[in-house]
């Protein structure tokens, strides 16, 4: 569709005010939102996905005859635009470059170095592009997170979380850039340009004493294994650096000595080659073995603390490793011994049995299973490691004096325990893949004391929301059945930030910053109130604790210098719009933002206003299947099309279609330009269909009652998908199914009437959802006013016919009995058999083949003696008697693999009759005739007749000449 006609449709809806919510008591009401996106840069077409879903359902909702809220905003928070302003300050070529895409002229290009003014510019950036995509939402609820009254709401929000003592402060380790300070690293990559699905890796750090006093500290996975070291590992080039912390000296590679002081404090001192330290002694803790230093390429110095105890016995590398040393210095180890246990191999899974089969060590097994003969195996190597690990973790016990007999698991906790109390022993954290920030810096972990902290912990409040969880609906279904697991995997959670973060100062703490997923769980109430502060001019000063208590909680008089009306009205409109009807985002919220959404509207408000649905989306993803970003656009050369371009090449409704109907919503979708040329193409077809449907006069009466029927099937499933938010369902029915049952319509000989007229009327006010600029178009000249106001076609405006569908049903299968048949000679290129004889089976043959169905389907085999028993209770069965043994015999077979007949009574002779033109026209014959099997004048040179079964007719395919064609085949 040309730009100009979507603007001006645009500009219609906007004039109309549909976009505007307004409370109407009379009206039930419906109300979602779609996560707010972060103002890192300019949107691309992935940004999509969910606003289309979002308003897709609000238009739905709103031809309902429902009054319906859809607000949208920024979330500023953190520093997504911080990031971004330093970009465009450093003129980042990117940057620059998208910004020459979107055409912003380079003298505005310094106002974007403000960080909040790069936030609100964004922001304005993304309203207008959901204008251009036929976007309705009510701007008079727009918003930032880093506006004052938005503040003013997050102080409250806190303020009640602390009054319920559901905050809390003590030590954290916290993820932080060196440049922008903490962040969030989480699967939404808010903050980040890489990373967000890394984990925390927690190391137990092990002291080893050399005889100087200085102590090599070895980071480990497995504690426990200290009973069986034979020897340590060190970098094989790369230097140890001293690292002093509370009078110590200990000895860790450069990377571990700065994870260690962002975590531990201390200080960084001279450097140790690998030389000095070869073949010296050091002391284990606990056991008081002396063991080895040895130098080794199994040793990442930037993992760790680039120092590894050798356990040869249970650990695979290790057991590599050990063929790089001299055949002296392996003599020079002790032999390394099997500390722990697993159950014996018949007592094993199925896929741990190799691990413990044959002889050697335990290591030695697992490398063999896997097939890893020196380090470089990495794949297998790693494999070998991950089974043998997670086998000794789940099923084995300690053999050792001090722990015999105890669990590897618990086993593990007393050793750390053991370690901590020598004062020696630290916890080191890693991030298991490289986490960068937006400006490009690498995040480390660090030590933060007095972190805020959101209970999320607390089991009341998890039992708060398990029951708010228990009325909800939550898509897709397999995060229904995950959630109640993840809210039980809830731990505490830092809600605040220290640093150049934007966003609001904890009320009681100003010096921390609430962090940007702790001030986005309960913003769906805060659009309620935000309509009311733009249009009546609410200063934020107005907004306090008391007046949040009376809107949300009815509690108190409200805020004393505000009019008690409007306060009253304000309550009233939040009464009205909520619950929240459902809360729609990204598959990358599923433990972010979600289970704190709905924990807290659980501690805040009460059951009847919690929220009633979580919709969750994938990914639009690029070839190789990561999420697209906007470096996808912004990079020169960049593989995606900007917005504007998009929308200028394709049009809103085929890039709102590609969205709606490219997979299912939970799944990812690869984007492909080929994907919005067929959208373009199927809308084409549509608008043309739609056209060409007008009409006047009666049409065939039985074609008529078949199409209404369809339709009336139709309406129901798209309805029905709409209201379960299923929008690539219901746009299959409307893009897919109503185009083919109209083409069918006319293929069986129907014409544009008054018939056809009324599917298009239905059809043109069900694209409104999903393509309503298209809608608009086809509806000139049909309805008074915008289609988006019209109400949405209801199944009942199409009566439906089981006769005509059985009927339809019943043709349809010819067809496909007639193709099947005649598929070898088409193959060949031959021309058609001049004409088909059909053979419509006797009435007495229904009873027994509903018999022989109604065996099969209770798990029986057909019996002929039970099916003749039954055939004596029926007058009309026993001249018959003779037939219906060989009946029985020779279609029981065949009702195993075929549906049952239709239980609707047709008339075949008079369908097959009546589709003579059809069927000709079809397949190409020359002559029809259609005989019921009892005809004795029925020309049936190959006996065919006898094979016809109630809704299966026999035929007799001819040739003039009389060469027979194929016949039917069973």
């Amino acid at each position: 569709m040309e730009s100009e006609r979507a603007a001006y449709w645009q500009e219609e809806w906007r004039r109309a005010g549909l976009a505007t919510a307004r409370r109407d008591p009379n009206r039930a009401k419906y109300y979602a939102i779609v996560a707010y996106p972060g103002p890192s840069g300019f949107l691309h077409v992935g940004h999509l996905r969910g606003i289309v879903y979002a308003d897709a359902f609000h238009r739905f909702h709103r031809m309902l005859g429902e009054q319906v809220f859809f607000p949208a905003g920024v979330h500023a928070s953190g520093l997504p635009a911080v990031t971004y302003a330093q970009k465009v300050k450093d003129r980042n070529p990117t940057t620059v470059h998208e910004l020459e895409q979107n055409g912003i002229p380079a003298a505005d290009w310094p106002k974007l170095e403000d960080p909040e003014y790069a936030a609100r510019f964004l922001g304005a950036q993304y309203l207008d592009v959901y204008r251009q995509v036929g976007v309705l939402v009510d701007e008079s609820a727009y918003l930032t997170t880093v506006d004052d009254d938005y503040r003013a709401f997050i102080r409250w929000q806190f303020d009640r979380l602390r009054d319920q003592d559901a905050l809390v402060q003590k030590t954290h380790y916290s993820a932080v850039c060196p440049v922008c300070g903490p962040v969030a690293v989480d699967p939404s990559e808010t903050d980040l340009s890489a990373g967000g699905t890394a984990e925390i890796v927690r190391y137990t750090t092990v002291p080893f004493r050399l005889q100087d006093g200085r102590i090599l500290l070895a980071a480990t996975l497995r504690p426990e294994t200290i009973y069986g070291v034979t020897n340590l590992w060190i970098p094989l080039h790369d230097p140890l650096v001293s690292w002093t912390h509370e009078g110590r000296t200990y000895l860790v590679s450069r990377a571990g000595a700065e994870r260690l002081v962002e975590q531990h404090g201390g200080r960084i001192g001279h450097e140790i080659r690998p030389a000095e330290l070869k073949g010296r002694s050091v002391t284990a803790p606990l056991t008081g073995v002396p063991v080895p230093v040895f130098p080794s390429s199994l040793v990442d110095p930037k993992v760790g603390a680039g120092v590894v105890m050798s356990v040869p016995a249970h650990a695979p590398a290790d057991s590599l490793a050990l063929a790089e040393l001299t055949v002296q210095e392996r003599e020079s180890l002790r032999p390394a011994p099997v500390i722990l246990a697993v159950p014996p191999i018949h007592e094993l899974p199925a896929s741990e049995r190799e691990l413990a089969a044959g002889t050697g060590s335990p290591a030695e097994r697992a490398n063999r299973a896997t097939g890893a003969t020196k380090l470089a195996d990495a794949p297998a190597l790693q494999e070998a490691t991950e089974r043998l690990y997670r086998l000794e973790f789940t099923r084995g016990t300690m053999t050792v004096r001090d722990y015999l007999g105890v669990p590897v698991r618990d086993a593990r906790e007393r050793v750390i325990a053991a370690l901590g109390a020598s004062k020696q022993s630290f916890e080191l954290q890693e991030f298991s893949e490289p986490v960068v920030c937006r400006n490009g810096h690498s995040v480390v972990i660090r030590r933060v004391p007095h972190q805020w902290f959101i209970r999320y912990s607390d089991p009341e409040w998890k039992a708060l929301g398990h029951a708010a969880l228990r009325s909800m609906a939550v898509s897709p279904e397999d995060y229904a059945h995950d959630l109640p697991a993840i809210l039980d995997w809830m731990d505490d959670r830092p809600c605040t930030r220290r640093g150049r973060w934007m966003g609001t100062p904890l009320p009681f703490d100003p010096e921390w910053i609430v962090e940007p997923i702790a001030d986005s769980t309960f913003y769906p109430a805060y659009y309620v109130v935000r309509r009311f502060v733009r249009e009546r001019g609410i200063l934020p000063s107005a907004l306090t604790d008391a007046f949040f208590d009376f809107v949300f909680l009815g509690e108190g008089p409200g805020e004393p210098t505000l009019d008690a009306g409007l306060q009253q009205e304000i309550r009233a409109d939040f009464l009205y719009w909520y619950p929240l009807d459902c809360n729609i985002g990204g598959k990358e919220h599923k433990r972010v933002h979600f289970p704190p959404f709905l924990l807290t509207h659980a501690k805040l408000l009460p059951p009847e206003l919690g929220p009633r649905g979580i919709f969750v989306h994938g990914w639009v993803t690029g070839a190789s299947g990561e999420k697209l970003s906007k470096k996808d656009v912004s990079a020169k050369g960049g593989r995606i099309l900007p917005m504007r371009e998009a929308l200028a090449l394709w049009g809103p409704d085929a890039l709102r279609l590609v969205h709606a109907s490219s997979a299912l919503p939970s799944y990812d979708f690869e984007w492909d330009p080929a994907l919005a040329d067929a959208a373009v193409g199927r809308l084409e077809d549509i608008a043309r269909m739609a056209r060409e449907a007008a009409g006047a006069g009666a049409g065939i009466p039985e074609l008529d009652a078949w199409l209404f029927s369809g339709m009336h099937g139709v309406v129901a499933r798209a309805t029905h998908h709409l209201r379960e938010n299923r929008p690539r369902e219901a746009a299959e029915a409307i893009y897919v199914a109503l185009p083919a049952l109209l083409k069918r319509y006319y293929a069986r000989g129907g014409v544009p009437g008054d018939a056809t007229d009324r599917v298009a009327n239905a059809w043109i006010r069900m694209l409104s959802p999903f393509t309503p600029h298209l809608a608009e178009e086809l509806g000139v000249g049909r309805f008074p006013g915008l289609v988006a106001s019209e109400r949405f076609p209801s199944a009942e405006e199409f009566p439906r016919s089981e006769v005509a569908e059985a009927a339809e049903t019943f043709l349809a299968m010819v067809e496909d009995d007639l193709r099947n048949v005649m598929r070898p000679q088409l193959d060949r290129s031959e021309s058609a058999p001049d004409e088909v004889i059909f053979y419509v089976a006797a009435s007495w043959k229904r009873l027994p083949e509903q018999w022989i169905r109604e065996a099969l389907e209770s798990g029986a085999t057909p019996n002929i003696a039970k099916v003749m028993e039954r055939a004596n209770a029926h007058p009309e069965l026993v001249a018959h008697r003779a037939e219906i043994p060989k009946y029985v015999q020779r279609i029981a077979p065949l009702a195993r693999s075929e549906g049952p007949p239709s239980p609707i009574p047709i008339d075949e002779v008079d369908i097959l009759r009546s589709a003579q033109g059809y069927l000709v026209k079809r397949f190409g014959f020359s002559a029809i005739s259609v005989h019921r099997e009892e005809d004795a004048e029925a020309v049936d040179p190959m006996h065919r007749r006898d094979r016809a079964r109630p809704g299966r007719p026999a035929f007799y395919l001819a040739r003039r000449g009389g060469a027979a064609a194929p016949p039917s085949a069973e």
